[in-house]
């Protein structure tokens, strides 16, 4: 521990940022507060985490989130992985082979630090094709079923992945720490005069996928369908309203339909300022 504050101190004084992890378990949860308060005292951010099991059977994984939960509404410390949490935005959903990858030494690619499933080698054939590689770990895994009539699902994304797994046996499960109790919330929607308002586009990360694309924007990941993502590509400066028009005219659909399932899209993205409405 003395080598790893003297490593901290030296790293702010050549200013870098530095951030500390706390990774909570059945252990140490008991620890957070105290070492929550060194930290800060030291300047350092920090982050609060739950250990990931790495096998069904082990004893020191967190069996509820309530204490992780009441630290984070106390504190507003941020999570570094996913987490089905209530009443704080301040984690991500599951960004493996998404958003973000893992490198190893040997140059080989996985989804995230938990899973040990490999991919092709960045060192031997660079990253952009070594990240396509991922693709066929990422086009099995969907929005588990128990999830999607929840108003997080956009955000939380079914929680960790890997612990679905390890836990439940598939990677499509719910997140072991989020149950039946776990309140949800009504879908995001825009009022019925912002239909005509004019949609204006804000920077934020997207990428075309083969179900649609993604948007990402303070640390939300927002996936969209097919309909979804070709008319976030032509919102700029339309309204809800003119593009439910253009689908009608284009594919014969019911703009009335088009308009009912585009409206919680766009509330979302103006939720996550993806979007500005005038």
């Amino acid at each position: 521990m003395t080598e790893t504050v003297a490593g901290i101190k030296e790293a702010k004084n050549r200013g870098h940022g530095v951030t500390v992890n706390f990774v909570a378990n059945n252990q140490n949860i008991d620890d957070f507060e105290s070492s929550y308060a060194f930290f800060k005292n030291m300047g350092v951010r920090v982050k609060l985490s739950r250990v990931t099991p790495r096998k069904k059977e082990e004893g020191y994984t967190l069996e509820t989130k309530e204490k992780l939960q009441g630290f984070y509404e106390k504190y507003g410390v941020e999570s570094a992985t996913p987490f089905p949490i209530q009443k704080t935005k301040r984690f991500p959903g599951c960004s493996a082979a998404i958003t973000s990858c893992v490198i190893g030494a040997n140059g080989r690619i996985r989804p995230c630090p938990q899973f040990q499933d490999e991919f092709d080698n960045a060192f031997e054939v660079g990253l952009e094709e070594a990240w396509d590689s991922l693709k066929t770990f990422s086009k099995n895994i969907r929005l588990p079923l128990e999830c999607r009539g929840c108003g997080r699902k956009n955000s939380c994304r079914g929680g960790c992945r890997f612990a679905s797994l390890i836990v439940n046996g598939s990677v499509n499960s719910r997140d072991p720490l989020c149950d039946t109790s776990f309140k949800k919330e009504k879908p995001e929607t825009l009022p019925e005069i912002l239909l005509d308002a004019k949609i204006i586009k804000t920077k934020a990360f997207q990428r075309p996928e083969k179900f649609g694309g993604i948007i990402y924007k303070k640390q939300t990941l927002i996936p969209l369908n097919e309909t979804a993502w070709e008319a976030w590509k032509i919102c700029d400066q339309k309204s809800v309203s003119e593009i439910s028009e253009y689908f009608e005219e284009k594919y014969g659909v019911n703009r009335k339909k088009v308009a009912e399932d585009l409206t919680p899209v766009f509330a979302r993205l103006a939720k996550t300022d993806c979007i500005t409405l005038k």
